[in-house]
């Protein structure tokens, strides 16, 4: 018998086989171009069972996996992992996103979060985006049709989200992120010593006004989901911002929330107005001495503070992966 006439569920075994053992996926993108039929199946095997990564090139172009695909609403409809990095204007298909689980999306431009239709089986939302690239004009208006939206949007599932801004990696829990000083505070004293001065301060507040439109949409994706969240992940964003609203959130689920170096220094501010239904944890990883700050929150009982190592945050990531 041809290896080509062998029936689909054959088929599906040795993909399986090759995803399971050997690791190879070049072993299975050789074995789609073998014939037409093959690479159709093999195709749908690929789009429900792996991440479909798809970056933009130049024209608008968008690849996936390093090859030329039309991915078109069919494509969608079997996708259950989807990676869009250097995002701008690229189309989803509302009808078609049935099944998605697992959204991960590195934006050049947050207007999708305005745009993005509801997905009945989404679970985990990735947003990675960089702060500089983001013009202070266009951050208002998205907040501003955010909130007009935000309530028509279902994603009854959602149970991870994710925030990422791609500032430098903070080294000392004290680092300057929003003015032009040259030299770090390494202490609190050297900290508020900078912003003693009226002009320091006003500047400062000036620089930092887009990431509270920043955090302010983002508090309202998480205000959205408090009933299904499990877990919410913030990293170089101080997540004050996101509090800022001024309003206090108490997710449905016990939860956790993973922050590191920006979220240190005002933590005091917002701490208080974040609990869940039985159980919070808030782990803060401060990169400069290797440790995590864990806060417990528990119903009824006063928080509990302890200071972990780093493994910790592998063992809390490595669970959330798990659901």
């Amino acid at each position: 018998m041809k290896f080509v006439e062998l029936p689909d569920c054959i088929l599906d075994r040795i993909g399986y086989f090759i995803l399971e053992e050997e690791k190879e996926l070049t072993l299975l993108h050789n074995l789609r171009l073998t014939c037409r039929r093959l690479n159709k199946h093999f195709s749908i095997f690929l789009y429900t069972s792996l991440p479909v990564v798809l970056t933009e090139k130049s024209g608008g172009r968008y690849e996936w996996l390093g090859k030329k695909e039309t991915f078109n609403e069919f494509d969608c409809s079997l996708v259950r992992d989807l990676q869009i990095y250097r995002f701008t204007q690229f189309h989803l298909p509302q009808e078609s996103l049935v099944r998605l689980r697992f959204l991960t999306i590195e934006a050049l431009d947050l207007s999708f979060l305005c745009q993005l239709p509801d997905i009945p089986e989404l679970c985990s939302l990735s947003v990675i985006y960089n702060h500089r690239r983001l013009r202070k004009k266009k951050v208002f208006g998205w907040e501003h049709d955010l909130e007009q939206v935000i309530s028509e949007a279902e994603f009854p599932r959602l149970e991870v989200l994710r925030i990422s801004s791609k500032k430098p990696k903070v080294n000392v829990p004290y680092k300057n992120l929003f003015t032009s000083e040259k030299r770090s505070p390494q202490n609190i004293n050297d900290y508020e010593r900078q912003f003693s001065s009226e002009k320091r301060v006003e500047k400062y507040q000036r620089k930092q006004r887009k990431h509270h439109s920043l955090g302010r949409m983002f508090f309202m994706l998480m205000e959205k989901c408090k009933g299904s969240l499990k877990a919410v992940e913030v990293l170089g964003l101080d997540f004050s911002f996101v509090m800022a609203r001024e309003r206090t959130i108490k997710f449905g689920n016990p939860a956790t929330i993973i922050l590191n170096n920006p979220s240190i220094i005002h933590a005091y501010s917002w701490m208080p107005r974040v609990s869940a239904k039985r159980r919070l944890n808030v782990l803060i990883e401060d990169c400069s001495t290797n440790a995590v700050h864990v806060t417990v929150k528990k119903k009824n009982q006063d928080p509990v503070n302890m200071v972990k190592t780093a493994s910790l945050l592998q063992q809390v990531r490595g669970s959330i992966s798990n659901w």
